[in-house]
């Protein structure tokens, strides 16, 4: 399901203390991304785009208030070339986030929203 097959062997960079580090540009795996619903097409952009360019896939919630805008970008990712499932959108409510927050495929998850809402992502990424 990657869009690429190549990989970044490493840059360092050294630090004035003597110590180095080394940035490498690896797939994560799966990545997903559970947004607010005032700006949800910019966050299609700024979610997808840095996953995508790493050579992963995503899955992309939108808040329950907005749930319906990005379903109409799903097919336009297949137009582009896209193969299936290397971008999805979902929609649902607390529920459908605490899911992709908790599930053990999901490698990395973004959230955009409020404390509360943040804090529990995390909880539940952590189980």
């Amino acid at each position: 399901m990657l869009i690429r097959q190549t990989k970044n062997p490493g840059k360092t960079f050294s630090e004035d203390n003597g110590m180095y580090k080394i940035v490498r540009d690896e797939p994560v795996g799966v990545c997903a991304g559970i947004v607010s619903w005032n700006a949800t097409f910019l966050y299609v952009g700024w979610k997808i785009a840095p996953a995508l360019a790493a050579g992963c896939s995503f899955i992309f919630k939108s808040s329950e208030k907005s749930p319906l805008g990005v379903l109409g970008l799903a097919p336009l990712y297949i137009e582009a070339g896209f193969q299936d499932g290397v971008v999805q959108f979902v929609t649902g409510e607390r529920k459908t986030g605490a899911l992709l927050a908790s599930h053990m495929d999901i490698s990395k998850i973004s959230f955009t929203g409020s404390v509360g809402a943040g804090k529990a992502v995390q909880q539940a990424a952590l189980k």
